[in-house]
């Protein structure tokens, strides 16, 4: 890494970030880009549309900067100058590489510089508005400089596809190095597909960086908000009509809102966007059906035809059986056995359950003997817990995050949806990003808990793992986490 001093580094970052963002201008293409022009133009203006929005997420070029020496230490931002040194020789490397090979296609007369508006103009109107409208975002985040650089031409297509890989590679360093920006760049995200017309949305997919995972989530999310809206529809006698798209592949289709549907006699209404969409929907999610849900006695406390990313999802058993209902007896289910069940059907099958549940079995006078309030002995509990390698625990209260959906996105799900979020406490770093997360004047925590908190609930989780299988040893690792819940409105958590 660059011999640097801490102020020094801090100091430079605004120049040298600017710099890499002001090497995109000065590139042009040689004739062997012609045939795909476009399509190469756009991936190499998309790799200048994340840095600039890493830039921008950090108020590198305004009053805002979140580059202080109070909030970061030493070696990241020493991390952040050396990741932007790289950035920038990526590009002197490409030019020194693309100057030998200027000399070689002169011999054969292959030197032929392609211009960039007419080159445009052959590619076609979508692949023409997508690069308009990420230039312009890129300068409305960076105001261009007067150009005072020769420019320059890329010869060899592996000199192109190693420069946007490298670059891409150092980005998602920089990114990675602040995980505290990550609302804030979600945020860009959306704002970036906002501006784009379906047309070019639809081509976007083809450019986007494998590692840009934000924009990717966010991407998808913003085709499926172009939806096609429909009033009361009235079909009767012979009328025929097919609403959606009549395409083959769910990135070309918009999806569809229809308020009400009114047919009678033989009329005929397709409603479809296309079979890939539902094959797509259905590799990671499902209708999750539990039998007993469409019992009398059950239907008033089951969740009728739930969803369940199989991808995404993990299963938490949210019950302390301090007291138990009087109506029931336990011959009627067994909740750990259910958590197991729905948990196996996920790709992490991570179960989780609460630190009083393991707690209620230190409460018992006699935890060796039935009883009518209890479904379990505590060795028919230990062995029911000992199938399992491993289970997470939530030791402490939920802690309350009260915010909006756009200040949550990202931290609760890409659009702040995942509204429950169980962090295993050895994630520290992923911990210590929910707990700054209040730092933020749009957010308020409910009660939190201070560093003693937690080591009072791994003893506590500890002694009731040694109450229940007589020592830790003969127990399953149970890993401790904190849950915290987001609420939108206040309101709703009272």
């Amino acid at each position: 890494m660059d011999p640097i001093s801490f102020a020094l580094a801090l100091a430079q970052i605004p120049a040298i970030f600017t710099s890499c963002v002001d090497c995109y201008q000065y590139i042009q293409f040689g004739r062997e880009f012609e045939r795909d022009f476009g399509l190469t133009l756009c991936k190499l203006e998309a790799s200048a549309l994340r840095l600039t929005r890493w830039g921008t997420a950090m108020g590198i070029d305004g009053p805002d900067s979140q580059l202080r020496a109070d909030r970061y230490g030493e070696e990241e931002i020493k991390s952040a100058y050396h990741w932007l040194q790289q950035i920038r020789l990526a590009f002197d490397t490409a030019r020194e590489a693309s100057a030998r090979l200027e000399k070689a296609a002169a011999k054969q007369e292959k030197s032929r510089v392609l211009d960039t508006n007419t080159e445009l103009v052959n590619a076609g109107d979508s692949l023409k508005a997508l690069q308009s409208t990420m230039r312009r975002i890129i300068d409305g985040r960076l105001k261009p400089r007067k150009r005072d650089r020769v420019t320059w031409a890329l010869y060899g297509r592996t000199n192109y596809e190693n420069l946007v890989e490298k670059i891409s590679e150092l980005v998602n360093n920089l990114v990675e190095l602040f995980p505290s920006m990550a609302p804030a760049e979600g945020l860009l995200c959306r704002n970036e597909v906002e501006e784009m017309s379906l047309d070019s949305l639809k081509l976007f997919e083809n450019i986007i960086d494998e590692k840009d995972k934000v924009l990717k989530n966010i991407y998808q999310i913003e085709l499926e908000r172009r939806i096609i809206r429909v009033g009361e529809v009235q079909a009767t006698d012979d009328f025929m009509c097919h609403i959606g798209d009549n395409v083959e592949f769910a990135n070309q289709a918009s999806s569809i809102d229809i308020k009400a549907i009114n047919a009678s006699g033989r009329a005929i209404l397709h409603i479809d966007i296309c079979h890939e969409a539902r094959t797509v929907a259905f590799e990671s999610g499902r209708i999750f059906e539990d039998e007993k849900a469409r019992r009398f006695d059950f239907s008033n406390y089951t969740i009728h035809d739930g969803w369940l990313d199989t991808l995404r999802d993990s299963v938490h058993l949210n019950w302390k059986p301090f007291v138990d209902i009087e109506w029931g007896h336990y011959d009627m289910g067994d909740p750990v056995r259910s958590l197991l069940a729905h948990a196996v059907h996920t790709k992490s099958q991570q179960a989780s359950l609460m630190l009083g549940f393991l707690q209620s079995m230190q409460s018992r006078q006699n935890p060796d003997e039935p009883h009518d309030h209890y479904r379990w002995t505590r060795s028919e509990l230990a062995d029911l817990m000992r199938t399992k390698d491993s289970w997470t625990v939530v030791v402490l209260e939920p802690v309350i995050v009260h915010t909006d959906v756009v200040t949550a996105c990202e931290l609760f799900g890409v659009l702040g949806d995942a509204r429950v979020q169980i962090i295993h406490v050895d994630e520290e770093a992923r911990l210590r990003t929910f707990l700054e997360f209040e730092k933020n004047p749009d957010v308020t925590f409910g009660a939190g808990f201070a560093p003693e908190d937690l080591v009072a609930a791994k003893n506590k989780l500890r002694a009731a793992v040694e109450a229940i299988f007589g020592s830790e040893e003969q127990a399953p690792i149970m890993r401790p986490a904190v849950m915290f819940r987001l609420c939108v409105r206040f309101m709703e958590c009272k």
